[in-house]
């Protein structure tokens, strides 16, 4: 269950960034978008849960538990706090411009 929604949010991300990329490749509708934003984080949120539950269940201990708990939230908090740090470094190097403006 948990690698067909890991596939479902890897497809639902290509079709984000075609829509960006190619703006032809898909209808213009801000529906269409928010709708693919929702499922993308509602799934994101699903895979998550089953994630934590998956990982306790696999310990016997509550210290086990407790340990795989704070590993995985740790592991969170780096991957959130790397994606801002990434974002920050590609919207400042000037490899994306506003539209409008030239390069």
């Amino acid at each position: 269950q948990i690698v067909k929604i890991a596939w479902a949010r890897i497809s639902l991300m290509f079709v984000f960034f075609g829509y960006i990329a190619f703006p032809g490749l898909f209808p213009r509708s801000d529906l269409f978008i928010v709708g693919i934003i929702c499922i993308f984080s509602v799934l994101s949120g699903y895979l998550a849960v089953l994630s934590y539950e998956y990982a306790a269940a696999s310990l016997e201990t509550k210290a086990g538990q407790s340990v795989c708990g704070t590993l995985m939230n740790s592991t969170f908090q780096m991957a959130c706090f790397t994606a801002v740090i990434s974002s920050v470094m590609v919207s400042e190097s000037g490899f994306i411009s506003e539209p409008g403006e030239e390069r």
